[in-house]
């Protein structure tokens, strides 16, 4: 049995954008972050991202969209992985994600009965949200609702979620960093379907850019990484002041070298999209990673 069809979809490319919004958390967290409690937070969000790429794999094949679209990097669509097998690698990852999920809660300290309940039921969301975006007849990536689940689980969930696992505490600072990495990672969803828009609307999956069409799609993006990116420094700016201003700096300029990109592609440039798809992931990550250093050096 060959493992390269199941790392082809897998799509480790999009793994840099799973874990930032649960980096976020453990690095607004600081000094009070549990290095323990933030590997397992990491695993269960690069698990639960596993998950959601298999889920689109296999939805997409389901309803053909895939087909329709000539994709030839889907591997239920080259026939490498059958349809069958996926579904029991599914169920079987589905298993793992709550597993490594009930650690990870078992690591924070202090949680109420009423705290473990409200957690517990969001990372149990959190599974249904990875396998339901294509899968099933009524799933919600077909109706332009995936832009709003993105900004819920890869942002107020992953962000909020972690912080309050290392603190047991929220602010409205910790809040808009949070609705600001739900953005990004809306901005790199709205990518992958601008890429996707005429395939997309020809099998009627309802994307936000197909709904939008090109150019509603492009004035779209600006307005989502325009508004994550200020998300994400005007409260740290706020509790920081001028500390923050080199990274706030940094952050803008990574948003605007997108958006001068991604402006500058051609609707039917595949290509020059999934550039722009992995360019995008990278730089949130990096994003993340500036605010991470600047945290630890205040």
């Amino acid at each position: 049995m060959s493992f390269t069809p199941w790392i082809k979809a897998a799509r480790l490319r999009t793994l840099p954008l799973a874990v930032s919004g649960v980096l976020l958390g453990s690095f607004l967290a600081l000094p009070h972050m549990n290095p323990v409690l933030a590997v397992m937070a990491l695993l269960t969000a690069v698990l639960l991202q596993v998950l959601s790429n298999y889920a689109n794999d296999y939805g997409d094949f389901k309803k053909g969209t895939d087909r329709s679209a000539g994709r030839a990097d889907r591997m239920l669509t080259t026939g490498d992985i059958r349809p069958e097998t996926m579904k029991t690698a599914l169920m079987l990852l589905s298993l793992i994600s709550f597993t490594s999920g009930c650690i990870t809660l078992s690591l924070a300290e202090h949680l109420n009965a009423t705290q473990l309940s409200i957690l517990l039921a969001s990372g149990i969301a959190s599974i249904w949200a990875a396998v339901r975006y294509t899968t099933g007849k009524h799933a919600y990536g077909y109706y332009g609702l995936g832009d709003l689940a993105v900004v819920l689980f890869f942002g107020l969930f992953a962000v909020n979620g972690t912080y309050f696992l290392h603190t047991q505490t929220l602010n409205t600072h910790v809040a808009f960093c949070a609705l600001g990495m739900g953005l990004l990672a809306a901005a790199v969803l709205h990518v992958n379907n601008t890429r996707d828009l005429v395939g997309d609307t020809l099998s009627n999956k309802q994307t936000m850019a197909a709904r939008l069409g090109f150019a509603g799609a492009r004035r779209y993006q600006l307005l989502l990484v325009l508004g994550g990116c200020s998300a994400l420094c005007v409260p740290i700016l706020l509790d920081y002041g001028r500390l923050f201003l080199i990274p706030a700096i940094l952050i803008y300029l990574l948003g605007f070298l997108h958006l001068w990109r991604y402006f500058r592609i051609a609707q039917d440039a595949r290509m020059d999209y999934n550039k722009e798809l992995k360019f995008l992931s990278l730089s949130i990550f990096a994003m993340i990673l500036i605010i991470g250093v600047w945290r630890h050096l205040v």
